[in-house]
Order: structure tokens, then C-alpha cells, then sequence
């Protein structure tokens, strides 16, 4: 998430095409730092922006912030001086009503990861809190593995990191769990010889963890198809574990999805025997049973390449809903030495799956979002559900919308490039029943281009909120979005 500071509001106005959601806005910086925005319960949020150089330098310096109604109300200095390697900021988050900042400390061969606790008056509350360290063992191999990660209630912490093995040895994966008031809950590790396929903390505290057993070809070399798929259950010192069966399944390659509710979604691509993608599965699994409820293959046929699953979602019936969308990332080698990267988000998909494996419908959203050397940020699309309707959000060019606010459905869509005065801010309503859509502008820059950033925006499903992030340039604006 990203966010400015508070300034006396600026005269870039937005014209409403839609009513159904309304947004309140704060200032426009123009001096901004590309900083973090990290959500506080009753919609109160931190900002964390550096303000020296990059991150990983000897003195990391940054400016934190607290807003109340959109009022900064406190403000103060994450200062951290090494003696040796390079530090920085690795990331934030709110738990239990603190400010959590994650601290990086890398060396030749090793790296530490730390937390400290910050107070509504952005004041230090003790020191640093050690959560993982491990060695690697030369300068010359990769950086070593470290994530963390909130149950969707934000009452536990799941931290994981990789402890490289010595040569002949495997690697470990180790995990730690902590609840809200940052005890530790459990702690444990497992030897990565099997492929770790993915992982989930639940809203009870639960570690889950799916290992993927390939098969593997006449030489012995993994292929593309699983031979087995086990989800492992870590909570309260025991492991338990459910293997999911693979019966005329053996082209699949399952992936974990959590859901709001108390069952576990196993969403994979099947494969046939060229490798090339033929479909979808899904399993439903009961995590109090331990129990696969619900086994589903589907080929939407979506028309697609190179498509990724952005959402998996459950309706208010238990039917999934899927959100898909393609993505190309390109190096460009040019001529003169001056590579680059290009970013290109285009058409997503969004559809239901039926009990017999068919596609209830499919709803087609034509876009082509391109940028370079910008990572993307302004590309891909966020939304929510509510009461059985699903709302996306992403930028558009103003070419493929009448002056009505109304999609154009034109044969072929305008690239949307963040050109000045050219983006607009754009919403699609789809019916999880019927599949029918509406998509239009919603807000339309009068003065100042400023465009969504997708992955800086967060809902909030407990106030009905969704936080958005606009910015073009050196210039950003934050606003709530009530629904």
C-alpha cells in the first residue's frame, strides 16, 4: 500500500459517472515518497515512507505516520543504525491494534529478520524482537527465504523462512505461528526433498501446508503430473495430514486457496500429456473432518494465454467463482545497452463453476493494460463481493467508454498506457447468479491524470471499505470506499 502526507486539498476534482459506491477523499501530495499505507482497525491507517535512499543501506531512516479521519494525529522516525551489513524495512502490518514493522538485517552469509512494536503515537514500544535467522552458505548463493503472512481475521502470524542445508543436505522450512498478543503458539520444520506446493494460516491458527509428489519420466527426471497430493495440518504441536485423491486426476497441479469461510479451496491447471493446459479442478476440503467434500473439473474454454488466478472466492450457494486474467512480462534488449521491462495485463475472466464440471457462465473483460520499467503498478485489477455481487475495479483508456460513461465494446480495445488525461477509473458489477455485468467509468480525471494502484488497495470487509490509492507521478491521493 502506498500513501502521502496530508496537505490542504488541491483542486483535482473527479467527475462521478456511478453512485452505488462513494468514495471520500483525502489530500493530493505532491512531494510524495512512495510510501507504505497500512490498515488500522476502525479504518484509522500508518503511513511508512523512506526518507533517505534506497533500502538496505547502512542508517535506514523512515517517517512514520498515524491518520485518524483522514487527519494525520501522530507522526515519528524508524531510525536503526548497524554496526555491520545492511538493514532496512522488509514490511508493516497491524495487529491487534499495533503497528508492526519487519526489519531486515543482511549480511555475507546470513540474514535476520526482526519485529518492533509501534504505539498510536508512532513511539517505539521496546526493542527489536528477533523472529528468524539463518545462515547461507557463501556470499554467492541465492538470498535466503523469508515471508510472512495474517489469517484472514488478523488475529494470528504465520512466519516462514527457509534454513539452507550444508552441501549433500536438504533444505528445511521453518515456520513459526504467533498469536495477537505476539506469544509464540508453534514452531516447527520440514524437509523440502518433496515439493512444498503452498500454504495457509487459518482463522483458528492453523498451519497448512500442501506437498506435491511429481511423477517422474523413464530417466527419473519430475514431469509436469502429480503422483500424490497430501495437505498437511500443523496446530497445537500435532500433525495431521489428508491425502487428496488423485483417481483419474493425474494431470493436475493443485495450488491452496483460503476462503472466508471454514473450508479449504485446492484450485489446479490439468495438464494432458503434451504439457499443455486443458482445464481446471477444484476440491472443497472440510477442515474440522479433514474431509475433500466436493471434487469439480471444468474447461470454461476462456480463450486465454498465459492466464493466472488473481481470486478464488466462494458464493453465498458454496459455488466457486474464479478470477482470472493474463499477464506478459517482457525484456526488451535494445541496440544501444538500454534494456527494459514491459508489463502487460490484458483480458480477465471471471466464472462460476457448475457440480458437473461445466461453466454456469463466463464473463469476458477485454482490457490491455502495457507499461515499462514501472514493475506494472498500475496494471491488474481489485474488487470485492457483496451481497452475491461481484465488484472489480481496474484502469481503462477513455477511448473505450462513450462520453455517457458507458464501455464502448469496441472489436479491439484501446491500450491503456497512464497517459496524461487519458485514464479513467472503471467498475464492472457482475451478478453471481445470473453472470449479467454492467461495466462503466466511474471517475473520470478532470484536471490531474491520477490512476489506480490494484495492489495498494485493501478491503475491509468489517466496515464495508475498500481503501484505494491513486497517483501519477510524484503526485498521489488516497481515498475510503464505502459499500
Amino acid at each position: 500500500m502506498k500513501l502521502l502526507k496530508l496537505l490542504l486539498l488541491l483542486c483535482l476534482m473527479h467527475s462521478v459517472y456511478s453512485s452505488a459506491q462513494t468514495i471520500e477523499w483525502g489530500a493530493v501530495d505532491k512531494e510524495s515518497a512512495a510510501p507504505d499505507l497500512i490498515w488500522d482497525e476502525g479504518g484509522s491507517f500508518y503511513t511508512n515512507s523512506y526518507v533517505k535512499t534506497a533500502l538496505y543501506t547502512n542508517l535506514a531512516e523512515f517517517t512514520l505516520a498515524r491518520y485518524e479521519n483522514m487527519t494525520k494525529v501522530a507522526e515519528g522516525k524508524i531510525q536503526r543504525k548497524l554496526e555491520t551489513g545492511k538493514g532496512g524495512v522488509f514490511g508493516n502490518f497491524c495487529l491487534n491494534g499495533k503497528l508492526v514493522v519487519v526489519l531486515m538485517q543482511t549480511e555475507k552469509t546470513s540474514e535476520s529478520f526482526y519485529y518492533q512494536l509501534y504505539d498510536k503515537t508512532c513511539k517505539a514500544i521496546g526493542e527489536p524482537v528477533l523472529i528468524a535467522e539463518f545462515q547461507l552458505e557463501d556470499s554467492k548463493r541465492d538470498r535466503g527465504y523469508f515471508t510472512y503472512e495474517l489469517s484472514q481475521n488478523k488475529k494470528f502470524l504465520l512466519v516462514e523462512y527457509l534454513k539452507k542445508g550444508r552441501k549433500g543436505e536438504q533444505d528445511n522450512l521453518m515456520f513459526k505461528v504467533f498469536n495477537s498478543e505476539f506469544s509464540l503458539i508453534q514452531e516447527g520444520e520440514y524437509q523440502t526433498a518433496e515439493n512444498l506446493n503452498n500454504s495457509v494460516l487459518t482463522n483458528e491458527g492453523e498451519y497448512v501446508i500442501g506437498v506435491a509428489t511429481n511423477k517422474k519420466n523413464e530417466k527419473g527426471k519430475e514431469i509436469n503430473q502429480l503422483e500424490s497430493y497430501q495437505i498437511k495440518f500443523f496446530k497445537g504441536g500435532q500433525e495431521n495430514e489428508f491425502t487428496v485423491d488423485l483417481s483419474d486426476k493425474a494431470h493436475a497441479n493443485f495450488k491452496i486457496y483460503n476462503t472466508n469461510s471454514n473450508q479449504l479451496v485446492l484450485l489446479g491447471n490439468f495438464y494432458d500429456e503434451r504439457s499443455k493446459k486443458n482445464g481446471y479442478c477444484f476440491s472443497i476440503l472440510d477442515l474440522a473432518k479433514n474431509k475433500e467434500t466436493k471434487w469439480v473439473y471444468c474447461n470454461p474454454n476462456l480463450d486465454a494465454k498465459n492466464e493466472y488466478i488473481r481470486e478464488v472466492s466462494l458464493d453465498n450457494e458454496g459455488s466457486l467463482i474464479v478470477l482470472v486474467e493474463q499477464f506478459f512480462e517482457k525484456w526488451i534488449q535494445s541496440s544501444n545497452g538500454n534494456n527494459s521491462t514491459s508489463y502487460s495485463y490484458e483480458t480477465a475472466y471471471v466464472f462460476k463453476m457448475k457440480e458437473d464440471g461445466n461453466a454456469e457462465w463466463v464473463v469476458k473483460l477485454p482490457k490491455r493494460q502495457y507499461s515499462i520499467n514501472d514493475g506494472g503498478i498500475a496494471g491488474s485489477l481489485m474488487g470485492y463481493s457483496l451481497n452475491n455481487t461481484y465488484y472489480l475495479f481496474f484502469n481503462d483508456d477513455l477511448r473505450n467508454y462513450a462520453s455517457t460513461g458507458e464501455f464502448l465494446n469496441p472489436k479491439e480495445v484501446e491500450v491503456c498506457g497512464n497517459r496524461k488525461g487519458k485514464t479513467g477509473f472503471v467498475k464492472v458489477e457482475i451478478d453471481l447468479k445470473s453472470g449479467e455485468f454492467k461495466r462503466e467509468l466511474m471517475l473520470k480525471p478532470d484536471v490531474q491524470p491520477l490512476f489506480v494502484i490494484p495492489f495498494y488497495c485493501e478491503v475491509n470487509y468489517d466496515r464495508n471499505e475498500m481503501l484505494v490509492f491513486f497517483r501519477d507521478r510524484k503526485e498521489e491521493q488516497y481515498g475510503v470506499m464505502k459499500f
